[in-house]
């Protein structure tokens, strides 16, 4: 019998204290992308095979969900490290179980990719060690996270469910967040990749779902895959971002309740000596609202524009600066982070497509946007770049600025 290649996927016994969609003990769910087709916000696609099999599908599936979650709350946070993710959850050929990888997440973060990179490697022993980086700032830097985020996550399913009922699953899944996948990598049967009863070896980001499947991020090309919904998926997990209250915004609500509290007493007291006492009515519980989807094409405009203007190692990943913008000077800008560079293209943009930046008009569409972003007379191509943008933001080269924000 021939063996079954290990892509870094090892599935330990389920842990019955697990969290688990719907269950007694489950996460909020909050509605981010209430179709669940995070199609516009998706991480950069990335191979974990070059130069070397690195066994971590696990680290880069579950990075993937965050830098996608990240993207579509208009907070984009550029690649994380891999590496780190793998280090930290003691990651080692053959591979690691998704639910190891996850906790290794919520109890370490995660941390930028310049931090510990993956580059200058030779082999796996030096990959999961922390060569090229310092060990204490990637774990400072990864605690800066979770005093910012907490993360948190469950199981869509536990052990074996019908076909309707996984599909039932992740189509609500999905609507909370991108999820984790393990497949069989990989057979390809008339455009969709089965199982045909063979264990799961791999991990993969679900991103959305069509009629004949579930839409994955993986880190072999073709990196965006199909994989059929009779696929035999022994592992699907959804995540949860909580943004961290600050000691001064805490400080600042519990003045709040005071003064409530305080008020209420001088109230009731006033209440109690002019108002007769009566029988108390059942209170009215008024539904409670939906939430409102958030965000807008502003960031998959952005991450259109890293993609167009480089690949780590080149001079956008180099300065720290996705767009490649340029000073007074002519030069282009260097930041000192990933992060920096993110959100002075997120601002620039923003300004451009609002009145607010004197070399562009919000009715300017793509085209002309491009034609001063990126001018024939710096050896662009405008049109091309354009056209490049609008497909992967889905719009035409005609659509105006101003409604991508």
């Amino acid at each position: 019998m021939k063996k079954t290649k290990n892509y870094g996927l090892v599935i330990k016994k389920k842990d019955p204290r697990d969290f688990v969609l719907g269950g007694v003990f489950s996460l909020p769910k909050v509605v981010i992308q209430p179709d669940g087709q995070w199609d516009a916000y998706l991480a950069r696609e990335e191979a974990q095979s070059i130069p070397f099999e690195t066994y971590n599908c696990t680290g880069y599936a579950t990075n993937a969900v965050f830098e996608t979650l990240f993207n579509r709350l208009n907070a984009g946070i550029g690649d994380r490290s891999d590496r780190f993710l793998g280090i930290r959850a003691k990651t080692k050929p053959p591979g690691n179980d998704p639910h190891v990888v996850a906790k290794a997440a919520k109890n370490n973060g995660v941390i930028a990719e310049e931090t510990l990179p993956f580059s200058n490697l030779n082999n796996i022993n030096e990959y999961f060690s922390f060569k090229g980086g310092e060990e204490w700032k990637c774990d400072l830097e990864g605690q800066d996270f979770l005093k910012n985020y907490s993360i948190g996550y469950e199981d869509v399913w536990q052990g074996k469910i019908s076909v309707s009922e996984k599909q039932y699953r992740i189509k609500e899944a999905l609507i909370y967040s991108p999820l984790t996948l393990s497949i069989y990598a990989f057979k390809e049967k008339d455009g969709v990749y089965v199982s045909d009863g063979n264990k799961n070896n791999d991990l993969v980001m679900a991103y959305g779902w069509t009629d004949r499947g579930i839409k994955v991020l993986s880190t072999y090309a073709p990196f965006k895959k199909i994989i059929a919904w009779e696929h035999n998926n022994q592992v699907c997990i959804r995540y949860h971002l909580e943004k961290q209250a600050t000691k001064e915004e805490i400080g600042i609500f519990m003045k709040i309740l005071q003064a409530i509290s305080n008020w209420l007493s001088d109230w009731q007291k006033e209440q109690d000596a002019t108002v007769p006492k009566v029988e108390p009515k059942t209170p009215v519980i008024a539904p409670q609202a939906p939430t409102k989807p958030i965000g807008s094409k502003l960031i998959s405009w952005a991450a259109a524009i890293r993609d167009y203007e480089g690949q780590p190692g080149d001079l956008s990943y180099k300065n720290n600066n996705p767009g490649n913008l340029k000073g007074l000077s002519g030069k282009f800008l260097k930041f000192q982070t990933w992060d920096e560079g993110w959100k002075v293209l997120i601002g620039y943009l923003t300004r451009a497509a609002t009145g607010k930046h004197k070399a562009y008009k919000p009715d300017f569409n793509l085209l002309q946007f491009f034609s001063v972003y990126a001018p024939a007379t710096d050896k662009n191509n405008p049109k091309a770049y354009a056209s490049f943008v609008a497909k992967k933001i889905g719009v035409g080269m005609d659509e105006k600025i101003k409604n991508l924000v």
